[in-house]
């Protein structure tokens, strides 16, 4: 007797794989003679059923449908695992392992004989292995992006691994799921999305950068691209987006070879000095400090244009400061000018820089570069007396008249001298009912009478207490005012400590009052000549300021030197004193100016 067993399998895969797989296993025949089997195996002593010799001809055959499966996802196109027969005509698995009545594919196993549903082999997946253990059914995931070999599932054996795609993970063959076997060597995937650490390469904005991989550790970014500092960009120029590298930009860049000159478009470069300002004889920061700087200096005879606009002072990281550029002589290189300092930290030196000889006119106006801004620290008026048939003042708000004085040198540039008959005046100074300094270079002619440089308030009448302010040299005959300086606020005075007579030399007098503390101090070159409280603030009225003369209550009137006024709305430091004073005095050590570089 014969009996014919017919298995059909239907594969779970797309339309046209199935079309393909049904070729060759669509339908598959075993014949099989009983009598033979018996025959074949009860030499060996053993007796099978019919039911089991035919079982076992069927799974051989699924093993090699099953491994054409798998064969074919290595091409990288995703496989499916077969739905299993049905084990129910074949003997019972007694534990879920791999006997008779259980099919086994590249997908699929059975617990107790029941063939489960075959996983889904993963993307790019290479060959499989031609068994795999049997589990609980299920599908084996498909891998990410990037990952290779096979799917990852669970509870099944793994494969062997796939190797790394770019910007991916190598996984070795990925964990088996139920009842799958994954694909062995797996090809290289796509950019994954588990790529590591960000990078300056990875076209995405990441880490520290300010835009796609520029800004931050990555470097310079181009122009357009974000940034939140100048380190971000390639031009060195951050302006909310990296601006282009220009001739005017303050930053070497582009083709320079020094800022803003050298290279092409820019104008060659030139020269510059250092100017060292010693921090020993400064005790205090200082900001917004007006530096004057005096050169006769051959090198910018010989390298700046003749106008001097080619003149600019810079700090270390080579920003242009304000300066106000008193005079210039360029036959013999003689430079007076006042720079505004920053910050000028005391105790420790401070570097600027001069730069000239590139042939730019670098000044915005014929005195400098922002002159006005020299003096923003509390200044109200600075006459420099360059000029006495000229008195600008240097804020631009008071400019002086000259009443009979005349040029003679003085210890800063020129000054005014006034023979005992002359006087200067200007528009009222707003120095009542608020905090305010005055100070002034003097040199006096004589010592013999009483004599005013400097005094604000009523003329028309007798003035009551504090309605006139005066900066004047007493002598009445008493040893205890004589010759000492009267810092006066009409009836409620402040004399100076000690007494003066030098008519060889320049006096440097400033007076300070506070008015949150009706507090007043004096000071000769830099140091006290007294303090003490007021009983109030000021009320001079609406009189003209006037130099060299006090009006009421005799003339008082100046002869010899007046140089460098200036009023101030706040009351002046004494390190800020001190500071002024070394710097402007002859002689002075303040600072010192290094030899000419080539940039």
């Amino acid at each position: 007797m014969k009996a014919t067993y017919m298995v059909r399998t239907q594969s779970r895969a797309s339309p046209a794989r199935t079309a393909s797989k049904s070729a060759r296993v669509e339908k598959v025949y075993f014949k099989y003679t009983f009598a033979s089997a018996r025959r074949v195996h009860s030499r060996s002593g053993m007796r099978l059923s019919a039911v089991h010799v035919a079982w076992t001809a069927l799974v051989s055959a699924c093993s090699v449908y099953d491994s054409s499966l798998l064969h074919e996802s290595a091409s990288g196109s995703a496989g499916s695992g077969d739905q299993g027969g049905t084990g129910a005509e074949g003997g019972s698995a007694s534990d879920g392992g791999t006997g008779a009545g259980g099919v086994l594919g590249g997908s699929s196993g059975g617990v107790s004989g029941t063939s489960g549903a075959g996983g889904t082999l993963a993307a790019s997946g290479g060959d499989g292995t031609e068994d795999a253990s049997v589990g609980p059914p299920g599908d084996a995931s498909v891998a990410s992006d990037g990952s290779t070999g096979g799917g990852v599932a669970t509870g099944g054996s793994t494969g062997s691994g796939g190797s790394a795609g770019s910007g991916g993970v190598a996984s070795a063959g990925g964990n088996a799921g139920s009842g799958g076997t994954l694909a062995a060597g797996g090809g290289a995937g796509g950019p994954g999305s588990d790529a590591g650490s960000p990078t300056c390469t990875d076209q995405a904005q990441n880490g520290t950068e300010t835009d796609v991989d520029c800004g931050g550790t990555c470097g310079g970014c181009p122009t357009g691209k974000k940034c939140n500092g100048a380190s971000d960009c390639a031009s060195g120029v951050c302006r909310g987006t990296c601006a282009a590298a220009t001739c005017s930009d303050g930053v070497k860049n582009g083709a320079e070879t020094g800022i803003d000159c050298g290279g092409n478009p820019c104008l060659p470069c030139g020269f510059r000095k250092p100017i060292t300002i010693h921090g020993a004889q400064v005790t205090a920061d200082l900001v917004d400090f007006p530096l004057l700087v005096v050169l006769s200096d051959a090198d910018l005879a010989a390298g700046t244009r003749a106008d001097g606009a080619d003149l600019v002072f810079r700090d270390a990281s080579g920003t242009a400061l304000d300066v106000e550029v008193e005079s210039f002589v360029h036959a013999s290189g003689r430079l007076l000018a006042w720079v505004r300092v920053p910050v000028l930290p005391g105790g420790v030196d401070t570097t600027l820089y001069l730069y000239y000889g590139d042939a730019t006119n670098h000044w915005t106006t014929p005195s400098g570069v922002n002159p006005t801004g020299v003096w923003k620290n509390g200044y109200s008026r600075v006459w420099h007396m360059q000029d006495v048939l000229n008195l600008k003042d240097s804020k631009g708000t008071g400019d002086a008249t000259n009443n009979g004085a005349t040029n003679v040198t003085g210890l800063i540039g020129g000054a005014a001298y006034l023979d005992g008959t002359d006087n200067l005046y200007a528009a009222h100074a707003a120095i009542d009912g608020t905090s305010f300094t005055v100070s002034i270079w003097s040199k006096r002619a004589d010592v013999s009478v009483d004599r005013c440089m400097m005094a604000q308030g009523r003329i028309s009448a007798a003035p009551g207490t504090r309605q006139m302010f005066h900066l004047c040299y007493e002598q009445d005959g008493s040893p205890a005012i004589n010759n000492h300086l009267r810092f006066g606020f009409w009836g409620d005075d402040l004399l100076s400590t000690n007494a003066y007579t030098d008519t060889t030399n320049y006096e440097y007098w400033v007076g300070t009052y506070d008015v949150a503390n009706d507090a007043r101090a004096l000071y000769r070159n830099g140091a006290s000549e007294g303090s003490g409280k007021s009983g109030g603030s000021l009320g001079t009225g609406t009189d003209a300021l006037e130099f060299g003369r006090r009006v009421y209550f005799w003339d008082y009137q100046w002869k010899g030197n007046l140089d460098e006024i200036r009023i101030s709305t706040v009351a002046r430091s004494a390190a800020w004193i001190a500071a002024e004073y070394e710097n402007q005095r002859a002689g002075s050590t303040f600072l010192t100016v290094g030899a000419q570089q080539a940039l």
